[in-house]
């Protein structure tokens, strides 16, 4: 791997952890930030799960929220509802407009920050099993989406804590985050995007037109997967990859790449010391660049 390419991708992976940390101040700057302040921590004592109804009908879905993870659950009642904490300074509040139902946690005192602040989730459960769009940001907890529900396009972010989505997205999945394992199943989507810097990332039985993935440390694993381009950037960390693709194209330092499982047209890795392990039905339609990592196939 050249080396203008790995300092392009460590200079993603501290874009992402700069842009993803300051989801946890975001809240403090819309209401007036003070550098003091940011580490006066937000007040709790008081935080109350409370139950909001919404009786307003909505399409899509635009979630800010910093005191915990994000749980999506089907209403049992056939009732949109959320559970979030409550308190004299911290407020969880929404709105619907244009068919959008946005849910946005504030912070009423200016001079503090929730950026340390865990622990406190929501839980919002919807009435119905397909909606358009999910825009998700979720700065100190993990986000959970479970495969009761349908999406066109999904965006997740977060700095801290596991996201895992089994719902069905058909058009483009985006995920970003600082310091999480992250799982994808399910899905059956013209795009994927997958950016960390730390943690595991897991795709299971997933069906798109592209997949990128692009990680600082951590494994790689894919499973019965199917795409026609698949592009995975790493510097530590392994990567494993069965299924179907047409285009394959994985670059990593120091990880070994492993590729027993996989049936493709053409594949191109690129390490510095990390193995390549194929199936030797591949060997002649795989491009290995490496400086000491070696192939292998079985």
């Amino acid at each position: 791997m050249k080396k203008s390419k790995i300092i392009t991708i460590v200079a993603a992976s501290i874009s992402i952890v700069a842009g993803i940390a300051l989801l946890a101040a975001s809240g403090v700057a819309r209401n007036g930030f003070d550098l003091v302040g940011f580490f006066k921590t937000a007040k709790t004592d008081d935080l109350v799960a409370e139950t909001t109804q919404v009786s307003e009908s909505f399409k899509s879905i635009d979630i800010e929220f910093y005191t915990g993870a994000v749980h999506i659950l089907p209403a049992e009642n056939g009732k949109c509802s959320f559970s979030a904490p409550q308190g004299s300074k911290i407020k969880t509040e929404y709105s619907v407009k244009s068919g959008v139902l946005r849910i946005q946690q504030k912070n009423k005192d200016k001079m503090a920050s929730w950026a340390f602040v865990k622990g406190y989730d929501l839980y919002l459960y919807l009435p119905e099993n397909g909606y358009k769009g999910l825009e998700l940001t979720a700065a100190n907890g993990g986000v959970n989406i479970p495969k009761n529900f349908s999406f066109k396009n999904v965006e997740l972010r977060s700095a801290a804590g596991d996201i895992n989505c089994a719902a069905a997205v058909s058009g483009e999945l985006s995920v970003e985050s600082a310091s999480s394992n992250i799982t994808v199943r399910n899905a059956d989507c013209s795009k994927i995007e997958l950016e960390n810097v730390s943690g595991q990332i897991l795709l299971e039985g997933v069906k798109s037109r592209a997949i990128e993935i692009k990680t600082l440390s951590g494994d790689i694993s894919l499973s019965a997967i199917e795409t026609d381009k698949l592009s995975t950037d790493s510097l530590s960390g392994g990567v494993t990859v069965d299924g179907k693709a047409s285009s394959v194209d994985i670059e990593t330092v120091s990880g070994a790449v492993v590729l027993s499982g996989l049936s493709a047209n053409k594949v191109k890795v690129e390490t510095v010391s990390g193995d390549l392990t194929i199936p030797e039905k591949l060997k002649k339609l795989t491009d290995f660049d490496s400086s000491s990592g070696r192939l292998k196939t079985e």
